[in-house]
Parts: structure tokens; sequence; C-alpha cells
């Protein structure tokens, strides 16, 4: 048997199961009317039974779904302007610059290289705020909406990522079987939010180990020092989170130290408490999700996210392949790992899945369009041109021969 095989997932892994593409989320963002501001600070779709009779809270102007909308279309009207070639505006795109015009203004971390696209917002916001009768300053309004902003996105990526399960819709994911069967570890980094993984794992009650200790608590919790069950052959790392995960912490404490990342699943966060019967307090109303491009690089260093790039990159090294599907690379941590993993000997092997791989490498980082140029003159890296839906094991094993 052989030992220990990696596999990188991106969105394009659960697009065959009926979960939403980066474009369909991005609609969602800009177009999609039905969601409003509810009591709890979250925002939710009409129809969501997470509302639970709930009233809906009156939104000031600059919290109101409607105008997160106005200004989002104005920053896509201004940055579209700029972009180049291929490149396309998306919520991540905007979720990154949204939290731009949020760190500048709350003074958390400076770019001067932005601070015209920034001014150039506040007219806009300016304009669509003092057209409004409400109390807030147009300046102070700015700087709420942006932080509203981030709550948007984030809780319409969860919305439209809580999607039930179906057995029937993932049969093509049975070369993950195919791979468990025939490795004695597998080692799988997911880069998506939704839990598609860990339902098709549990219907097939395939035990995995993903950081969390369910006998700590209520709710499992966040433990990954606790990585010793050797009889445990799947390792599953969400390094961008997941919809069901939330920092949270005792009511009783007044202080902010020790919360606890844990998976929630129920839809109401907020009357729910731990093994001693105390009520849990969520710290944050959105899940822990790491959205958007370059502020990833700096996030990777914050909270759990430390915890998950260690891992990454300690449980990469104990393999020379890794199969990679769904991924655009387009993030940069997550590149800068692989590129120097690939490039410590010519035994280590990176096979890519999707239909047209010779256009994913053109729209990749440079850096990585470069580097696998040199991949593939050194028989490193190996091209699979297929969907994943049609991809089997065999395609894989003969990819690693």
């Amino acid at each position: 048997m052989n030992k220990t095989i990696n596999f990188l997932f991106g969105s394009g892994l659960s697009r065959p199961a009926g979960y939403p593409s980066i474009d369909d989320i991005t609609r969602d963002v800009l177009f999609n009317a039905s969601y409003y501001k509810h009591t709890d600070g979250r925002y939710y779709l009409v129809a969501d039974p997470a509302i639970h009779q709930r009233q809906a809270l009156y939104c000031d102007v600059y919290d109101n779904p409607e105008t997160m909308r106005k200004m989002f279309f104005e920053i896509k009207r201004i940055v579209s302007l700029g972009l180049r070639g291929h490149n396309r505006f998306n919520y991540e795109e905007l979720y990154y610059l949204v939290g731009q015009i949020n760190d500048s203004l709350t003074n958390n971390l400076d770019n001067f290289a932005i601070e015209g696209f920034i001014d150039e917002i506040a007219v806009v916001a300016n304009k669509i705020f003092t057209n409004d009768i409400h109390r807030f300053e147009a300046d102070v309004a700015y700087s709420l909406w942006a932080k509203s902003g981030l709550q948007y996105i984030a809780d319409v990526v969860r919305t439209s990522l809580n999607r039930p399960f179906s057995a029937d819709c993932c049969k093509y994911l049975t070369f993950l079987c195919d791979a468990v069967a025939e490795y004695e570890r597998v080692n799988i980094y997911s880069l998506n939010h939704d839990l598609l993984l860990e339902q098709y794992f549990k219907d097939r009650e395939m035990a995995f180990w993903d950081g969390f200790s369910d006998d700590l608590d209520a709710f499992p919790v966040w433990r990954p020092r606790n990585e010793k069950d050797e009889s445990v052959k799947i390792k599953l790392l969400k390094l961008h989170g997941s919809i069901d995960w939330y920092r949270m912490r005792p009511d009783d404490r007044g202080d902010m130290l020790s919360p606890q990342v844990m998976k929630i699943r129920t839809p109401d966060i907020y009357d729910l408490k731990n093994r001693e019967g105390k009520p849990l307090f969520p710290l944050d109303n959105k899940p822990v999700l790491l959205i958007g491009t370059f502020n990833k690089f700096n996030q990777y260093l914050e909270g759990i996210f430390i915890d998950l790039i260690y891992l990454f990159y300690k449980n990469l090294f104990s393999a020379d392949c890794i199969v990679v599907t769904g991924y655009g690379f387009g993030d940069k941590g997550i590149n800068n790992q692989l590129i120097h993993w690939m490039n410590q000997g010519a035994d280590k092997k990176m096979i890519i899945i999707h239909p047209e791989t010779e256009k994913l490498l053109d729209y990749a980082r440079m850096a990585v369009l470069i580097n696998s140029e040199f991949w593939k003159a050194n028989g490193q890296l190996r091209l699979i041109n297929k969907k994943i839906e049609e991809t089997r094991w065999d395609d894989i094993r003969a990819a690693l021969k």
C-alpha cells in the first residue's frame, strides 16, 4: 500500500453537486433583492427558516440592503474601468475592496496606494447617504457602511452555500474512496466554505480528522494539536474556513480572552449553551470565512488560519504528489506553498484535473504560470483534461505513474 497522497480542492469541485459558482454568488450579492437585515445583525433571505418569527430591524441608510447594492455597483463601475485582460469582477474582489475601505477608515491598515479610490467612493457615498434623513453624518455612515458591507457579503456567501446534501449528486467523488483504499493517508486541503466533503464522508461512514474535537464541549471545538489518531486515514483541512465555524466564548466572561472556534450547525447562534449549561456568546455575527483576494495573504497570520496554513505546510511535505482540481491558482498564499514544495525536487508531482488545463494555467497568477513551464519540462506536472465528474480513479492513478 502507498503511504500518503495530497488533494487540493477549489470551488469547482462542488459545482457538479449543485453548489453555486463564484459568478452565481456574485450575482446574488449584486442583484438579489430578497435579503434584509435582521435584529440579530445578520442578513437573511426573506424565506430563510432561521428567522424564527423575529421582526426585521429598521435599517439606517448605511446598512440598508438596497444601499449596499448601490454602493457595490459603484465600486464595480470604478474598478471595471481598470480591469485588464481576462480579469473579471466578482464577490471576492468586492470583499477585498470593501475590506480595504473599512481598514483605512478605521485606521486598522493603511494602504496609501488606494487612497484615491477610497476618496472617489466617498464622493459617491456622500451623495447616496445625504439623500436620506438619518441621524448620522455622511462620513460616519460611510465608515459604518464598510463594516456592514463585509457582513452583507459574508451572509450571502453563507446562505448560498448552506444547501441540503444529496448522495445522488456526489457519485463523482468516489475517486476519494478509491484513494482511501489505496493509500495509508489521504490529506485533503479544501478552499471551499461549503459542507460537501464532510457530509459525503459522514454519509459513507468514513472517519476523518478536521482539527475539531467532539468531546470537549457541547459543540466540536478547534483543537488541532490533538492530531494523534493513527486509525483515521483522512485529514480534511478547510484552509478558508467554513460556513459552520463561529468564534464563541462563555457569555459570563467580560473579556475577549480564549475565544474558541466551534462548529455550529444550528441556524440560530445566539441561544446556545456549553456543556456546563452556560450561555455561549458569538464574538462575530458572521462565520469564520476567508473571503477576498490579496487580504488572504495577511489573514493567514490571524487566529485559526495560522494553525491551518501551518498544517497545510507540514502535511504537504508528508507526500510526493498532490492532485489539484476546482482551483484557479489565484491565492498567492496557497500558490507560494505549492511552488516551494514543488521546487524541492524532481520527485514532487502535481496532477491538475480540468477540462482546459492549459487555459487554466494561462489564467493563473504569473508565478504559477512561469513555474508550470519548468515543471512540465521536468516531468513533474501532469494534466488530465477532463471535468472532475468525468474523471475516474484510474485516470489519476495513470497520471501518478
